[in-house]
């Protein structure tokens, strides 16, 4: 390999010139993988290029100035200061393997068998630079509102639009309707957009928002009124954080659509959405601020119940995901990413190649937990909770969009329903990346057979992504049950099942009960948020649910379950009480102290004649939460231990049980219904009315245990033909 004359950016010894980097694709050329070995029974490493050197030859070429070489070195987790006792390793010899991952543009360094450490190595080349032509890989755009980085986002929706078939199947079927017309019957698009129109609806939307922010002079945005009449828009995702005086209201909205908006009055995320949505030449754009009026009760609860369509039905979602509140914006440059190492790369096809066809290859470390403790920059797999990620409605918003431009804190992407590529061909981290919609709750025109695998996928897909609503934050509590009603919306349609706060009321609703939460000094809310049984009855509680509902055997039944809706045009939205009767067993426990210090919690024995009690504390084996912390909420004298499920262990032998705390709920005075401070739970209660025994409840806790703990309380003699009724509100 020849190199370029004059000073580069790139510095390596004549050894490697010759050896790993001349080599044709150079440390690329050659897949690297991990193989199992049946003859030794272990793993070893195959492919790649290979090359032996010693400790001592590395750190002297590498303190020559060898940028490949002092890369190796670091890697080995050797220091300079290691000189003296490389004396040691005099005969060593290291034996270096390089090469990509199969499949991927992802360099791999072994060195004697065992890869260097956890790093991953991402490499990719400018789209002016020689390498370019075999490297697919591009550095990261730091220049994301620029026009040249808007121009290849709107190539590559264009092509999602016309290519991808999941994305098109995405979008609901309606009857087909004319070309987009003004409310004066002229065309309100140029020849472009009714192409872009007609890919994005081949069959177009019957709904549309009532409102829209029209962006055709950006100098001077104003409201429109749809009318029903179908028009392309773009949805805007981003976080408030702030009170918002720009905001539409009753006295100022006249004024929007007549005369316009004077962009100095909006904070510099909306101006920012008006700004890409012109840019893409798209000419409406919906923000919450503007396209509802923000004082009028009556405007916001009609607009809130549709908000799942609005998102649905945008030809694209701006996903401000920067931006921590409305006036921060999210066009700002990004900080650029330094790659670690550039190498010379030879780019040619034959054996032999000319110094114009010598370009950079850039190595950043890609980190699989966003640590830079080495002091350089790292590609990250973590998405971390910034922005719109912290945010519990821009979760259904994400996952309810076709495809969102999405403005992270490092550089822009296009999601759509078929895949997340970072604009400009920059390496896109997968991990952390909002899981999509499975196709049939996308389609809400075709429902899946009750309790068939795909069914019981889809039910076990809600967990997930009440898992992660959960992690999210609400400016509002009493939104609980709204941010995700959308969601809730679109899994509804697909299970065929009615939904009763945040959970589904089928056979399986055993299984929705046994969520527990990550222990926070939290106290119960202020205000009625759901039933006790119900994830959404805490404020600020992240959710987890752990077991399989596959592999688990429901060991109680669901009587009855209902939640009363705050409003009946709004189901799934807030409720006012819940009830649920369960057909299951009860264990009474007993609370004290064994260490003067720690709280901790007993189940007694159903004998009789058995007087031990079985310890119930956390361990390796045994979990143990309760929904409130202690110093927040005392726990009532009586404590109830009720198994709902229960797993085959791994050996075969017994099972564990999983199932929930209870304490019993004080009666409220049916005299007393009218007015009292409990009237929503007092008139429900009423009219279910009580089991003779053991009472009314309310759930403080999840257990899961042991089989061998469980033998100790005789728990698998225990059929469900013998339980009890229990009432939990």
């Amino acid at each position: 390999m020849t190199l370029p004359s004059g000073p580069g950016p790139y510095s390596v010894c004549p050894a490697c010139l010759e050896g790993p980097i001349s080599a044709r694709l150079g440390l690329l050329r050659w897949p690297v993988e991990k193989r199992w070995n049946e003859d030794t029974q272990r793993w070893s490493w195959a492919g790649g290029y290979v090359y032996s050197i010693s400790p001592a030859a590395l750190l002297s070429r590498a303190a020559s100035g060898c940028k490949w070489c002092d890369f190796v070195f670091q890697r080995c987790g050797y220091t300079k200061q290691d000189l003296e006792g490389l004396r040691e390793f005099a005969g060593r010899i290291l034996r270096i393997r390089t090469g990509r991952m199969k499949g991927e543009w992802i360099l791999r360094v072994v060195v004697d068998g065992v890869e260097t450490n956890s790093w991953g190595y991402a490499v990719s080349a400018s789209l002016d630079d020689p390498a370019a032509k075999r490297i697919p890989r591009r550095p990261r755009l730091p220049d994301v509102g620029s026009k040249r980085t808007l121009n290849l986002a709107k190539a590559c929706i264009a092509q999602c639009a016309r290519e991808h078939t999941r994305c098109k199947a995405s979008r609901p079927t309606f009857e087909s309707l004319p070309a987009p017309i003004g409310d004066n019957g002229d065309s309100i698009a140029p020849p472009h957009m009714l192409e872009l129109f007609h890919l994005a609806f081949p069959e177009l939307p019957q709904f549309m928002p009532t409102r829209l922010v029209d962006c055709r002079c950006p100098a001077r945005p104003r409201i429109v009124l749809t009318k029903g009449i179908p028009r392309l828009y773009v949805a805007l995702s981003y976080v408030w954080g702030e009170n918002q005086p720009h905001r539409a209201t009753e006295a100022n909205l006249s004024s929007y659509m007549s005369d316009g908006i004077d962009p100095a009055l909006l904070p510099q995320t909306i101006r920012d959405a008006i700004h890409v949505t012109h840019e893409l030449g798209i000419d409406f754009l919906w923000a919450d601020s503007l396209c509802i009026i923000q004082d009028s009760p009556e405007d916001k609860h009609r607009e809130l119940v549709s908000m799942r369509d609005v998102y649905l039905h945008a030809y694209l979602t701006i996903d401000a995901a920067s931006a921590g509140k409305a006036s921060d914006g999210f066009l700002e440059d990004r900080p650029p990413l330094n790659p670690w190492l550039v190498l010379p790369f030879d780019s040619s096809r034959g054996a032999v190649s000319s110094p114009k066809e010598i370009g950079c290859l850039q190595i950043y470390a890609w980190s699989l937990t966003g640590d830079n403790s080495a002091g350089q920059d790292v590609l990250t797999n973590s998405y971390g909770r910034y922005g719109t990620r912290q945010r519990a409605w821009c979760l259904q918003e994400t996952m309810l969009s076709t495809r969102s431009l999405i403005f992270t804190p490092w550089t822009v992407q296009l999601r759509c329903q078929t895949m997340t590529q970072n604009i400009g061909g920059a390496d896109h981290d997968v991990l952390g990346d909002t899981p999509r919609l499975p196709d049939v709750v996308l389609h809400s025109d075709r429902r899946i057979e009750r309790y068939s695998d795909e069914w019981i996928d889809i039910r076990e897909r809600w967990h997930n992504v009440i898992e992660d609503y959960s992690r999210r934050k609400l400016s509002y509590a009493s939104d609980k049950l709204v941010a995700c009603a959308g969601l809730a919306e679109m899994f509804s349609r697909a299970l065929g099942s009615d939904y009763a706060a945040g959970l589904w009321n089928d056979d399986f609703l055993v299984h929705d009960l046994l969520w527990n939460v990550q222990l926070h000094s939290h106290p119960r809310p202020a205000e009625y948020l759901a039933p006790s049984w119900s994830w959404a009855a805490f404020e600020d509680a992240t959710v987890y649910y752990h077991h399989d509902i596959r592999s688990s055997q429901a060991i109680a039944a669901v009587v009855k379950c209902m939640a009363v809706a705050r409003d009946n045009a709004f189901p799934l939205g807030p409720v006012v009480s819940g009830h649920l009767v369960l057909q299951a067993h009860l264990f009474e426990c007993t609370q004290g102290r064994v260490v003067p210090s720690k709280h901790e919690t007993f189940v007694k024995s159903p004998l009789p004649e058995e007087k031990a009690v079985l310890l119930l504390k956390e361990s390796s084996e045994v979990q143990l939460s309760y929904d409130l912390h202690y110093k927040d909420d005392t726990l009532d004298e009586e404590l109830w231990a009720t198994p709902l499920v229960r797993v085959r262990a791994d050996d075969g032998e017994g099972y564990k049980y999983s199932g929930l705390l209870l304490t019993p709920c004080a009666k409220p005075d049916i005299g007393e219904v009218p007015g009292s401070k409990n009237e929503h739970l007092s008139k429900i209660l009423w009219k279910v009315g009580y089991a003779s025994w053991p009472g009314v409840f309310r759930r403080v806790g999840y257990f899961e245990i042991p089989p061998r703990d469980a033998t100790k309380l005789h728990w698998e003699e225990r059929s469900l033909e013998t339980a009890t009724r229990i009432e939990l509100v």
